[in-house]
């Protein structure tokens, strides 16, 4: 029965696959798209006004909520842009923002219109641990306001919900236009070609060490 529980531990011990999750950044957004590869991508230009409030809900389905409405200049959309404001010790300000999309997503990028000089933390948790970026270095640097550019995030696991924190007490502003995320693709986990030959090794070796013990009995 010894070699039978070796058999049984390589067994499973080769099925076993170990997950790592990778998120990658991008600042060009013809090389996130690609990354995205066939995945299904939904876009949102941002072009229909939304009042601010606590918690408003994009065309595109994506729910954005700040941990409280005392500005009404926070967690809006207008004139063709997405605008929010947050700080760590304004109390007419929110401190974080978080944007939960309709169903899983493996990647998500926007363009940067404006961004205020001491950045944004971007934190994503896609089940292993959350990883943060800061904004300011993403777009190059923290050189102020104005156009930035694009910023684009793929994950190899997917994920629901993405934050954004602030980083100062004064209050970093933000602009962002044309979002665009991807849906996580969901698909079985192929086994390893040389499993079926293990299974059936496996019960071969079982039937023959039935038998030996039946016949020692006899004995």
């Amino acid at each position: 029965m010894r070699n039978l529980s070796i058999l049984t531990s390589v067994v499973f011990g080769f099925s076993t696959i170990e997950a790592h999750a990778t998120i990658t950044t991008f600042s060009d957004r013809d090389a996130f798209e690609s990354a995205l590869g066939s995945a299904t991508v939904t876009e949102d230009s941002f072009d229909n006004n939304i009042p601010n409030a606590q918690s408003i809900t994009f065309d595109s389905g994506v729910v954005s909520q700040n941990t409280s409405n005392l500005s009404s200049l926070e967690n809006l959309v207008s004139e063709g842009r997405y605008r929010n404001g947050l700080s760590r010790s304004n109390p007419y300000a929110s401190e974080t923002n978080t944007w939960t999309f309709p169903s899983e997503i493996m990647g998500v990028g926007f363009d940067v219109n404006d961004a205020g000089p001491q950045g944004v933390q971007v934190t994503i948790d896609e089940g292993f641990g959350p990883q943060t970026f800061l904004l300011s270095t993403l777009i190059g640097g923290p050189n102020g306001w104005g156009p930035k550019g694009f910023v684009g995030f793929v994950s190899s696991n997917s994920f629901l919900k993405i934050t954004f924190s602030a980083v100062s007490d004064g209050g970093d502003v933000y602009f962002f236009d044309n979002l665009v995320f991807a849906s996580a693709e969901v698909s079985e986990v192929p086994l390893p070609a040389a499993f079926p030959l293990f299974v059936a090794g496996l019960a071969c070796f079982g039937g023959l060490s039935w038998k030996r013990e039946k016949s020692e009995r006899k004995n």
